[in-house]
């Protein structure tokens, strides 16, 4: 008999044992409800797709089923002191950030063929501001091959309870459900650009149209991690959050963030109500300016540059970090060439992982450190990242 790889009996004890405990202490610190369940007959395999709103959404979506789902993340969380545990509970496929990861799909075939199910959030990324990350026709191709039973889950009240740029949770209700089933006969004949539309529409959860609301005395605080364009004067990294308002530092300009997660001008000088009005104009910003000045683009101070290993992390810069139209530049003389950067993304609320010369790194900052706004950028400048186009996310273009 073949010994499996990755499947192991232990998993289904561990599952069994725990889902109920952890999952259970998870789900109630954010006030997920587990609304549906599901049993994996013995036999079935299933293939699970869902939004992703918050860090620890597996733990919400793994009591719904009685046999552990493996779910794909990504490598930077190795390096996460919770690590640990997650993997001691949930036994994740890791896959590295923002790359296409054939070791990873092949793992993902490994558990399949040993009967496991697997768990995956085709966006990638959580929102900044609940727009739909692009989900590509090359998920369902997948979903097809492994020919799992499919199982789209929608997390609702994520965003509320635990938005991105937060450091505090929200009370409001939230949920997780089941919002459709498909056995494999059913999706099998289906154009591939069908199905990859049926799970974009499936997956689509908008918590500032639900018309909950969500209490907390510092419902702005740290948007700076989001907003670093001051709407009014455009001014960079001006804007400054303080309980349930963001000001902008230079002009004076400023809003309330709702319990309902929209902007309350304060000022008529404030244009935007939703938050993807404010990202959309970021983007516009960037992609209609030139920046060939030899001058900084960005300056940030108290930031950490590690570079990344297997399961460790090794400091290579403590303190200012200056981003130019060639480089950026850390203290200590350590210095990253634009043109040899090839994956940048934004990790949690204030971390910016990259790699550089096929060298991965992360950047942790100070508490209103604002990792979107360099992820957006590499989009514009002379980077690999914008040659290549494989940034499918922060795309200014």
């Amino acid at each position: 008999m073949k010994k499996n790889k990755h499947v192991k009996v232990r998993h289904q004890i561990i599952h069994s044992c725990l889902k109920g405990i952890v999952c259970g202490i998870v789900s109630s610190l954010f006030h997920i409800k587990m609304r549906s369940k599901y049993k994996i007959a013995k036999g079935e395999k299933v293939f699970v797709v869902s939004n992703h709103q918050t860090d620890v959404d597996p733990f919400f979506i793994t009591r719904m089923f009685n046999k552990p789902i493996y779910y794909v993340a990504t490598d930077t969380l190795a390096t996460s002191a919770a690590y640990p545990i997650i993997d001691f509970v949930l036994h994740p496929i890791m896959k590295k950030k923002g790359e296409s990861d054939f070791a990873c799909i092949k793992k993902m075939y490994e558990v399949n063929e040993e009967g496991g199910s697997i768990g995956l959030f085709p966006e990638g990324n959580r929102p900044y501001a609940e727009f739909q990350f692009p989900i590509e026709k090359v998920t369902a191709k997948l979903i097809k091959r492994l020919k799992s039973t499919l199982v789209i889950v929608n997390i609702n009240g994520g965003t509320g309870v635990s938005p991105r740029f937060g450091f505090k949770r929200r009370r409001g209700p939230g949920s997780v459900s089941i919002k459709r089933v498909l056995k494999y006969e059913e999706y099998s004949q289906m154009d591939d650009e069908v199905l990859c539309q049926l799970i974009r529409d499936d997956l689509k959860v908008f918590d500032s149209e639900s018309g909950n609301l969500y209490k907390s005395n510092k419902r702005a605080e740290y948007l700076e991690r989001e907003f670093f364009l001051c709407p009014s004067c455009k001014a960079v990294s001006s804007m400054v959050s303080s309980k349930n308002i963001v000001t902008c530092a230079k002009c004076g300009t400023k809003a309330e963030f709702t319990e309902g997660l929209h902007f309350k001008p304060l000022r008529e000088d404030f244009p935007f109500t939703k938050m993807l009005e404010w990202y959309d104009y970021q983007k516009k910003w960037i992609a209609e300016s030139s920046f060939e000045s030899e001058e900084a683009i960005f300056v940030d101070e108290n930031v950490r540059l590690y570079e990344l290993g297997a399961k460790k992390r090794k400091l290579l810069s403590k303190g200012k970090m200056v981003l130019t139209k060639d480089s950026i530049q850390f203290e200590g003389d350590v210095r990253l060439p634009l043109s040899e950067l090839s994956v940048s993304s934004p990790v949690s609320g204030r971390k910016l992982a990259m790699t550089v010369e096929n060298k991965s790194y992360m950047v942790v900052g100070h508490q209103r450190f604002n990792p979107l706004k360099y992820s957006l950028i590499f989009n514009k400048l002379e980077t690999k990242m914008k040659q290549t186009h494989n940034d499918i996310y922060f795309r200014i273009d």
